[in-house]
Parts: structure tokens; C-alpha cells; sequence
């Protein structure tokens, strides 16, 4: 019985070992790498994923590199045999860019056929299952979503830093250092953030949604709430990047925001602060986030 037929029998759990052993036995690197591939088992970190199409035919770890300010596309092409494990991780994101995963299958039971890469370490496992079967025997198989960190809705998180950041000492609008997320173009999203803040009472605060995205439609609102009251102090509903809210009274607030965009020009989306009125400086504190989900 020769190293593919014990492989067959004995199935994935004792295939490594048999493996292992019959490399010992130093049968050639070509009797090995074909009863890896049948078994599903062949496995291995490639170069870093290309841009146009590829498919993967053994089990791969592909790193993802994505250069900076570029909204890069990959797209897969059906496996040819089941089993196949596929693992993608950003490894690599330049300032702004994007990667666009694309498999025009779908990935899922919804028959979604894109993955985004924003932030590194983001990762997402596929494995190749029959798509299809004849007479009993698969004759065409696909990639299914097992996991990522997106948990299958691609939520990007980006917290400010612990000792808190300050806000702007104007009125104009500027970013906030740390709640910022890359956004693909041609994508919807939903994002969520919640602001904790210490102010001045005179100078106060002013929030919006801003960044280097441009957008084609966007609806989001933003509520203050005081601290001393447990009350909103102050809301808006805006239809436009950095349509702002803004408050001044009271010292220590929280606001939250939520809303969707689709992207038109990729960039990043972040939440912007400026002053209500007057140059005193306030602070936005840790725990502040911004949350997105990729919904189409």
C-alpha cells in the first residue's frame, strides 16, 4: 500500500504522521506533495496575496500587503478539490488603503462576495466545500466563510488612547487622534461611536463624522448627554459630512453617534471635535471608541 492509499484510509487525523514518516523513508518530494493535495493537506505560507485572481489549491496561509492611499482588489477563483483550508491575514497597510477580497460565488448562506482589509491583523479563514453534487460525488466545490475577525460582518474598532486626547482649542473641526477607520469605496457601511468628554463650560464641544472619505449618501445622528443631568443636552440629524452638534454648559459629557455611509472616494472615517465657542482645550477621555460594520 503506498503513502496515498494509507492517507485515504486513514484520514486527516493520522495523515501527519504517515507523512512524517514515509518523508523519512525519503519516497520523493512529488509522492508527498500529491498525497498532501488529496488529502487536503498540503499547507503553507505563499507570497503575499496578488492583486487580480487567484486560486488556491493547497492549504495556504497569504499574508495581505496593501500599499498606502491605493484601494486594492483580489479576486479567488473556485477550489479545485475540498478540504482546502485558506487563511488571509493583513499583514501590511499603508495609511488609507483598502484591499478588496472579492468571490463572486459568495462566501455565505447570503451569497456575500466581498471581504475588506482596513487594519492589520485582520484575518479570515475559508475552506473549500462541494458546491453541487451528481450522482453523489461533489462536482464542483466553493469557498465557505468559517470565521474572522469580523466575526462575518467586518467590524473595524479603533480605541483613543489610554491617558485620553485632547480636543481642538478652536472652533474649526479636527480629527480625533485615534477614533479613525479606513473605509473601501463603493461600500456601505454602519458606524457607531461613543465620546467621553471633559470640557469647559464656556468653550464646551462640537462633534461630526469627518475624514478623507468622501461620501455618496450619509445619514447619521449625534447626541450629547450631560453628566450632571443624565439628560441629552443637546442632538442633530445630519445628511452630509461634518454637520455638527454642539454644546456648551456643563463639564462632563458623553455623546454618541450612529448612522451609514456609502463610500464614494475611500479614505478614512473619523469623529471630528471642535469648540463650540471660544480656545479652551477640553479632553476626550479613554474608553471612547468607534465602531463600523460593513452591511453591503
Amino acid at each position: 500500500m503506498n503513502v496515498l492509499e494509507q492517507i485515504n484510509q486513514a484520514g486527516i487525523r493520522e495523515a501527519l504522521r504517515l507523512l512524517d514518516r514515509e518523508s523519512r523513508r525519503r519516497c520523493s518530494a512529488q509522492t508527498v506533495l500529491e498525497a498532501l493535495s488529496q488529502a487536503g493537506l498540503e499547507y503553507w505560507v505563499r507570497g503575499p496575496l496578488p492583486t487580480g485572481t487567484s486560486t488556491p489549491s493547497q492549504w495556504e496561509i497569504d499574508p495581505v500587503v496593501v500599499a498606502a492611499g491605493t484601494s486594492e482588489a483580489s479576486t479567488l477563483g473556485d477550489p479545485l478539490l475540498p478540504g482546502i483550508l485558506l487563511c488571509l491575514t493583513c499583514v501590511t497597510l499603508g495609511a488609507s488603503g483598502t484591499r478588496t477580497i472579492t468571490y463572486s460565488t459568495g462566501y455565505n448562506s447570503t451569497g456575500k462576495t466581498t471581504i475588506v482589509f482596513n487594519a492589520t491583523r485582520q484575518s479570515a479563514f475559508l475552506l473549500s466545500v462541494p458546491d453541487q453534487t451528481s450522482s453523489g460525488s461533489a462536482t464542483t466545490y466553493r469557498w465557505q466563510l468559517l470565521t474572522s475577525d469580523e466575526q462575518a460582518t467586518f467590524v473595524t474598532t479603533s480605541f483613543v488612547v489610554a491617558a485620553g486626547v485632547a480636543t481642538a482649542a478652536t472652533t474649526a473641526l479636527v480629527n480625533t487622534p485615534g477614533l479613525s477607520v479606513n473605509v473601501a469605496a463603493g461600500k456601505t457601511y454602519r458606524f457607531r461611536a461613543k465620546v467621553l468628554l471633559t470640557v469647559d463650560a464656556t468653550s464646551g464641544i462640537k462633534l461630526s463624522m469627518g475624514g478623507t472619505c468622501t461620501a455618496t449618501a450619509i445619514g447619521f445622528n449625534t447626541a450629547i448627554f450631560s453628566d450632571t443631568s443624565h439628560n441629552i443636552a443637546a442632538a442633530s440629524q445630519e445628511t452630509a459630512l461634518a454637520g455638527a452638534v454642539s454644546y456648551a454648559t456643563d463639564t462632563s459629557l458623553w455623546a454618541e453617534i450612529d448612522g451609514v455611509i456609502t463610500v464614494n472616494a475611500a479614505g478614512t472615517l473619523t469623529v471630528t471635535n471642535g469648540l463650540s465657542t471660544g480656545t479652551t482645550a477640553g479632553t476626550v477621555n479613554f474608553g471612547s471608541f468607534l465602531e463600523i460594520t460593513q452591511l453591503a
